[in-house]
């Protein structure tokens, strides 16, 4: 009678060592075992969790090499390598096979974590670094939020806005940027239907310059200075 769960046989079976005979067991064991199911794939993602919660560790040159002749050694001292010609019993091959796959796993997730660590070196110096300015709306339109992404340089940005409401055909939404008092024009731009908006920003100095930023409702085409209200601000 086949057993009640194959929880034992997991591991094995997601490194792909069990033979036909063992696996075909398993895989009709898993048709009707949603316990045995999701053990198997907490196996199956383990070595990534692994690379993931791991710190940033230096391994020693060769280990991987070391790691595989460990388990290569041990595999023929268990008498591993012989299994089919002497027909041990399956307890007693079980064993052995489940602590080489225990180093397999190990090994797995060893590489996982140096490519990780690769990834996120390269990120780190490739990647550019953008500063980021929150939007909030005013109390004439407290649901209104958005975002201003000033570019590394900080010589340009993409406004983002949402849940402004759409104006008249005679209005648009005007981006101040200001410094000691003084507000310099970042652009006009209108609203989609449900709120949102996007537009590219530049200014004559870098935007990372302006401490403080606001959008006032003007007439189209712009303002020389705020004549509208509020309806927006934030600070750097």
């Amino acid at each position: 009678m086949e057993k009640e769960h194959v929880v034992d046989d997991l591991p094995a079976y997601a490194l792909g060592i069990l033979d036909e005979e063992e696996a075909v067991q398993v895989i009709r064991h898993l048709q009707g075992c949603a316990a045995c199911r999701n053990e198997l794939e907490s196996y199956q993602v383990v070595t990534n969790r692994l690379a993931f919660a791991a710190p940033s560790v230096e391994f020693p040159t060769g280990l991987r090499q070391r790691i595989v002749e460990t388990a290569s050694t041990y595999a023929r001292g268990s008498g591993i390598v012989q299994r089919q010609k002497y027909s041990k019993p399956r307890q007693q091959i079980l064993i052995p096979w489940r602590l080489v796959g225990a180093l397999v796993i190990v090994l797995l997730a060893l590489s996982n974590l140096l490519v990780w660590q690769q990834l996120v070196d390269l990120r780190s110096t490739v990647v550019p670094s953008f500063q980021t300015v929150a939007l909030a709306g005013t109390e004439l339109h407290p649901d209104a939020n958005g975002m201003l992404v000033i570019s590394h340089d900080g010589k340009h940005g993409t406004l983002v806005v949402e849940d402004l409401p759409p104006l008249e055909e005679s209005k648009e939404y005007q981006l101040w940027l200001i410094r000691n008092g003084n507000r310099v024009s970042g652009g006009t731009f209108s609203v989609s239907r449900d709120g949102y908006a996007s537009m590219w920003v530049s200014a004559p100095d870098p935007l990372g310059s302006y401490p403080t930023f606001g959008i006032t409702i003007e007439p189209v085409g712009g303002s020389p200075g705020p004549t509208g209200d509020k309806v927006m601000g934030g600070d750097i």
